[in-house]
């Protein structure tokens, strides 16, 4: 958008008589009630030429105003005709000259036998412009003040003119370099910026909440403070994201203006916090790229930046050192000056490798998008919205995947030396601040309590913005929410805490997110902290001695390492309160802040309390299994904060089908009498905290029951009309006569009966016929008993591999080692099932030639049979998953989840088994192609209910009982 409006104009109306030859100005001024002012050197102005000769006169226009933007002088022919009339008889003209095809102006003396005007003082010359056209523009300027301009004009009069006065009336215009806000509109005006950004009007309706615009300008040198009524910035201030009431608009619309604050030094050499006032705002400059930024002293007594940091860590010119940047790691040095940048897409994983990256994404997020706000791209603003960061960076290389005490806080960050980034503990800046600003220093995420600490927050002078975040290759939610950096680990290795905001909500010490995920930069200074006192160390429970430290600098010391042990317990961290909810101090870091925090004055003592974490063991229990075994589950870095992925059961009794994990032993009599009890899936991820961790021993060990069913009938006298008369969320177990496998089974969310456990069958023990099994082909019960035991599958597509019987018992089956051990949790046979080709599972139907439709038989007991697959209309895969996981793709929580107790059991392709505990792999009854049939699959972010794959690759196998119903 151009500049915008003061309403006032100043005219001057003159006349130009030429006699013979005379030209005479008549003066008629207009000034208006604004500071623009327009007077002129004579009122009228007369020339005498000489026939056939060129001649001129000038006059000086003198202009000024207070308007930063500065004014434009305008100028129209007042008469109907561009040419002097001779007042005697008005027959005798002189005309303005013509401008020849692509001139821009004429010399003097080259206009032909007419006139024009000069702005560059009689070098060059126009026509007098149309009275019927826009106004000439004559002169303009960008600045506020008083400034002379000479306008001339020169005739080149005819040799047979005819002496007499000759006249014309020019009016002269003084405007302000700004235009008029349309009605039901909020226009951005850079006010001065680089000229870099653009932003277009929002539209707005009157008296209504509306939020504002990040900006899209820049101007060197200079940090912007937010938007401000008056151009001059002594209006009301608001924040770039802030949401206000609008006011009357059906007039003219609400005028914004970029308010700059000049640089007042550089951000690494300031020491003036102290020394400011709460409200007071200044600019610094980084040294590193140049870029300055509005820093403001908030209520807590600290100055934070006003905007997201923009260091841009692929600029060739840049260096990141110990002397501009707050404490990097010598490994983050060395990678970034290398400037490795221009990735863009962050790692995803949450590995060491990926998380311990310099991922800081310049291209396609940043500076790179189109630099101007539409209604389309919220998401151009980059001004406003900053660089983004994964932790790892955030933390100029602290914030590696090793550091993993839940809540403990980085010694460096990516901050200008003498700058860091803010703590999001329950203690932390974030906290603090929301306190002094009227809030309660925790989360606020529901009702009108978050919708006010929103707006607090991103009202001025805090100036929080919804700047999104990055997440692998693009960037989301930006004008929608924020996602703000921190310096605390979060509750695991693979994520960070940090400080969240939308509309409706903040999120300052509660909220984690994902290390590698990237996201923006706000930094602080605290005032100095001065003061020699004595540090006691408190064991909180433990056992063992620390002697205090007396008479240290406070400002300066930094904690011991911890000489206390506790039973079953590590050490967490150091922390100012025993419950763990005050200032967190690490091994070997700075107490300064934990001594500010608590008020520690001159010759006090201040006392850190040993954090201790619990270090839980899951114990399975058989619960009176017949045979099997489980280790226990450590979990040396077990947070009851957060979820634990129970493992699949190992255990087997027979007669008895497996339902689940439970805290209560007695789960099975109780759920047969209807009593309330609460079971798990065998793989389900479960809230690791309260529940369980109120089921710890002495020795903080969790046992899990193995919740098994007695069998009440055969699996192949059970039907539709039997499945029809369970309610859904029942649960029985039976047994198949042809091996006496017991199954738990349930009526699920889709109104059908499924197996609730996988197959287990082995097609080399049984016997196959036409009562027992659903339609086997003749020749794969001729061909079963006979072909156990290969380890190998075929793995081409052609019939003869693929007509094959290969199911593979030995070294991917319950030949596997029956025991559970951390290190090898793919071992846990009996959960898994037996994994069977497409051939195999189809019970010989499953044919090469089969391309399409649904088999005719399969492997599963007399009555059941597999679930169909294909197009969303017709698989009862994808009716279940609608069912039971509310059509989510993205979420296989509820899969896993008791009753329905999908678990990952992998695939076997080829030679090995592989995705055990990762992902799952059950097969349909539908063909895809000759070489394919359909799947279900799923992974903690992935469920693909529509899905071909090879039929010789081995899957599990789950039978279904139809509902009458359905």
């Amino acid at each position: 958008m151009g500049e915008a409006p003061l309403r006032s104009i100043n005219k001057l109306l003159f006349i130009l008589p030429l006699t013979l030859f005379s030209l005479i100005f008549g003066n008629q001024a207009v000034f208006a009630e604004d500071s623009l002012t327009l007077t002129v050197s004579t009122n009228d102005l007369s020339m005498n030429v000489l026939p056939g000769n060129f001649n001129s006169v000038s006059q000086t226009i003198t202009a000024s105003t207070s308007n930063i933007a500065g004014y434009t002088i305008k100028m129209a022919t007042a008469g109907s005709s561009t040419d002097l009339i001779n007042q005697s008889d008005d027959t005798l003209t002189i005309p303005t000259f013509t401008l020849p095809s692509g001139a821009s102006s004429l010399p003097a003396g080259q206009t032909g036998d007419g006139y024009g005007y000069s702005t560059d003082g009689g070098s060059t010359y126009l026509p007098a412009p149309d009275p019927a056209g826009a106004p000439a523009e004559i002169f303009k300027t960008s600045t506020s003040g008083e400034n002379d301009h000479l306008l001339t004009f020169g005739a080149q009069t005819p040799q047979d003119a005819l002496a007499g006065s000759y006249v014309n009336s020019f009016t002269i215009y003084i405007v302000a370099n700004l235009e008029p806000c349309a009605a039901n509109s909020i226009c951005y005006y850079g006010n001065n910026d680089d000229g870099t950004g653009t932003m277009e009007d929002q539209s707005a309706t009157s008296n209504t909440k509306t939020t504002l615009m990040a900006s899209n300008f820049s101007r060197s040198g200079y940090g912007f403070a937010g938007w401000n009524t008056a151009i001059d910035g002594t209006g009301a201030n608001y924040g770039p994201s802030q949401a206000i009431v609008t006011g009357d608009l059906s007039i003219e619309g609400l005028q914004l203006y970029a308010h700059w604050i000049p640089s007042a030094g550089n951000l690494q050499e300031w020491h003036g916090c102290e020394a400011m006032n709460i409200g007071e705002i200044t600019a610094l400059t980084d040294t590193r790229d140049g870029n300055t930024y509005a820093i403001a002293k908030y209520a807590d007594n600290n100055c934070w930046f006003m905007e997201n940091l923009r260091l841009d860590l692929s600029d060739q010119n840049l260096e990141i050192s110990a002397l501009n940047t707050n404490n990097p790691t010598t490994d983050f040095m060395t990678a970034v000056n290398a400037h490795p940048a221009s990735s863009n897409n962050f790692c995803t994983a949450t590995n060491a490798a990926c998380i311990n990256q310099v991922l800081f994404n310049t291209n396609n997020t940043n500076r790179s998008l189109t630099p101007s706000y539409d209604a389309n791209n919220a998401s151009s603003s980059w001004y406003s919205y900053g660089d983004y960061y994964n932790w790892y960076t955030a933390t100029a290389g602290h914030g590696t995947y090793s550091f993993s005490t839940t809540g403990a806080t980085v010694s460096g960050d990516l901050c200008p030396a003498g700058w860091h980034l803010p703590t999001a503990s329950a203690n932390g800046n974030y906290a603090q601040l929301d306190i002094e600003l009227g809030g309660n220093g925790a989360n606020q995420i529901s009702g009108d309590a978050g919708v006010a600490a929103s707006e607090r927050w991103r009202a001025y002078p805090l100036n929080y913005v919804y700047s999104g975040e990055q997440n692998g290759a693009s960037a989301y939610n930006r004008n929608v929410s924020g996602g703000f950096n921190s310096s605390n680990a979060g509750n695991s290795a693979a994520r960070t805490m940090n400080f969240w905001i939308r509309s409706t909500a903040i999120n300052i010490s509660a909220n984690t997110t994902s290390r590698n995920r990237g996201q923006t930069i706000r930094c602080l200074a605290t005032e100095n902290y001065e003061a020699i006192g004595t540090i006691h160390y408190d064991a909180n429970g433990g056992t063992g001695t620390m002697p205090d430290e007396v008479d240290v600098d406070l400002a300066t010391a930094v904690a011991a390492n911890n000489l206390f042990t506790k039973t079953s317990n590590e050490f967490v961290s150091w922390n100012t309160k025993a419950d763990g909810t005050g200032t967190i101090v690490t091994e070997g870091g700075s107490v300064a802040t934990a001594a500010n925090d608590m008020g520690i004055v001159e010759g006090g003592t201040l006392t850190l309390y040993a954090i201790w974490r619990p270090l839980y063991s899951v114990v399975y229990d058989g619960n009176n299994a017949d045979a099997g075994s489980m280790s226990n589950a450590n979990h040396a870095n077990y947070d009851p904060s957060g979820t634990l992925t129970l493992v699949p059961s190992n255990f087997s009794r027979a007669g008895y089908g497996f339902a689940g994990w439970s805290l209560d032993s007695s789960a099975a009599s109780k759920l047969q009498n209807g009593e309330n009890v609460t079971i798990y899936g065998p793989n389900q991820t479960i809230p690791a905290g309260n529940t369980l961790v109120s089921g710890a021993d002495a020795d903080n060990m969790i046992t899990l029951y193995a919740v098994w069913l007695p069998a009440t009938a055969n699996m192949q006298s059970f039907g539709t009309s039997e499945c029809s008369a369970l309610s859904v969320g029942d649960v029985l177990a039976l047994t198949d006569n042809r091996d006496n496998n017991s199954y738990a089974i349930a009526k699920l969310a889709d109104g059908n009966c499924w197996m609730m456990e996988n197959l287990r069958l082995d097609p080399s023990a049984v016997t196959f016929t036409s009562n027992n099994t659903n339609s086997p082909t003749t020749d794969f019960v001729s061909a079963a008993p006979n072909s156990a035991s290969e380890n190998t599958l075929c793995t081409t597509n052609s019939s003869a591999c693929i007509d094959k019987i290969a199911f593979n018992t030995n070294n991917i089956n319950s030949s596997l080692t029956p025991s559970y051990t951390a290190n090898n949790a793919t071992s846990s046979w009996y959960s898994y099932g037996v994994l069977y080709n497409w051939y195999t599972v189809s019970a010989g139907n499953g044919i090469f030639a089969m391309s399409s439709g649904n088999v005719a038989g399969d492997i599963c007991p007399a009555g059941w049979r597999l679930p169909i697959g294909g197009t969303a209309d017709v698989s009862e895969i994808v009716a279940l998953n609608n069912s039971i996981n509310n059509g989510v793709l993205n979420n296989d929580t509820r899969l896993r989840n008791y009753p329905n107790n999908f678990i990952y059991s992998g695939d076997y392709n080829g030679s090995k088994p592989t995705g055990r505990s990762t992902y799952a792999r059950y097969w349909t009854s539908t063909a895809s192609n000759a070489n394919t049939a359909y799947r279900f699959g799923f992974t903690t972010s992935d469920v693909t209910p529509v899905r071909a794959w090879n039929k010789w690759v081995a899957f599990t196998a789950r039978c279904i009982v139809k509902s009458a119903n359905n």
